[in-house]
C-alpha cells in the first residue's frame, strides 16, 4: 500500500472531517454518555458492576478513534496538534493549542497508575491493552499480558478503555473547532515544511 502524502492543509482537514464524524456517532446523541463503575471488596465477595454505552455502538466510535492514537496516522493527535503549534501566528490560538495538547497528555496518562511486578501501566497501556487484544483485533501478546493481571485491575482496564475513548474525544473535537477557527481566519502557515 503506498502512501499518499498530504499537504498541511489536507491533514488539518482530514483532522476535522475525522473528528466530526466520530463525534456525529450514536453513541454521542444526547452528550458524552456516562461511565461508571461499582467494586466491592473483601475477598470471595468480590463484585465489579459497569456501567457503559451500547458496546456496538461504542465499537464504532473506537473505529473512528483509532486513527487519531495511531503513530503512523496522518491524524495522529500528537503529530498534528504539534505541526499547527508550528504553524500557527495567533498567540491566543498557539495558548489553546497548548491547552489542548496538555488535555491530550492528562488522557494519556490517566488519573491512575498501576504497578503490577514492577510494570506501569498508564490510561493508554491498559487502553492499547484491552483493545487491541479483545476490540480491534486479536493480539496474543497483549492477550496474555491481560490474563495476568490480577482480576479487578482487570476490570477496571475495561472500564478504562470507555474512560478512556470518551476522554480523548473530548480533547479531538476541540482541537478540531480550534484547526477549522485557524484556517477559517487565515492564522495557521500553510506552507510546506
Amino acid at each position: 500500500m503506498t502512501k499518499i502524502a498530504r499537504s498541511p492543509e489536507q491533514v488539518f482537514r482530514l483532522f476535522i472531517e475525522r473528528a466530526e464524524r466520530m463525534a456525529s456517532r450514536r453513541i454521542f446523541i444526547g452528550g458524552v454518555p456516562k461511565v461508571s463503575y461499582k467494586m466491592t471488596l473483601g475477598g470471595a465477595r468480590y463484585k465489579f458492576e459497569l456501567t457503559a454505552p451500547d458496546e456496538e455502538d461504542f465499537r464504532s466510535f473506537l473505529l473512528d478513534l483509532r486513527p487519531f492514537l495511531m503513530e503512523k496516522e496522518s491524524i495522529n493527535f500528537n503529530r498534528v496538534a504539534a505541526d499547527l503549534h508550528r504553524r500557527l501566528a495567533d498567540e491566543h490560538m498557539r495558548a489553546d493549542c497548548v491547552h489542548n495538547r496538555d488535555g491530550w497528555k492528562r488522557v494519556m496518562k490517566g488519573e491512575e497508575i498501576f504497578d503490577i511486578d514492577g510494570v506501569k501501566y498508564e490510561a493508554k497501556d491498559l487502553f492499547f491493552m484491552v483493545a487491541y487484544s479483545e476490540l480491534f483485533h486479536l493480539d496474543s501478546k497483549r492477550r496474555d499480558e491481560f490474563a495476568r493481571l490480577p482480576r479487578s485491575v482487570q476490570d477496571i482496564a475495561n472500564y478504562n478503555v470507555y474512560s478512556f475513548g470518551l476522554k480523548a474525544a473530548q480533547v479531538i473535537v476541540p482541537q478540531a473547532n480550534l484547526i477549522r477557527k485557524a484556517l477559517k481566519v487565515g492564522a495557521v502557515n500553510l506552507d510546506p515544511r
